[in-house]
């Protein structure tokens, strides 16, 4: 059930996903250790760049 749901909502998951982990780091900024602000700061980058290059696949094949 979930292949079905990450085929059909993949670009919302990836970015979804990234824009909460960069919210947690930027929470973190005050409270958190420094790795924790970067690990999740990190992350949510890594999950945006997936949702573009997810997003370019789709326009190319269109």
């Amino acid at each position: 059930m979930f292949n079905i749901l990450y085929k059909k909502y993949k670009l919302s998951f990836w970015i979804i996903l990234g824009f909460l982990f960069i919210i947690g780091g930027i929470s973190n900024l005050f409270t958190g250790t420094l790795w924790e602000v970067a690990l999740n700061i990190v992350l949510g980058i890594v999950c945006i760049i997936i949702a573009m290059s997810i997003l370019f696949k789709q326009k190319n094949r269109v």
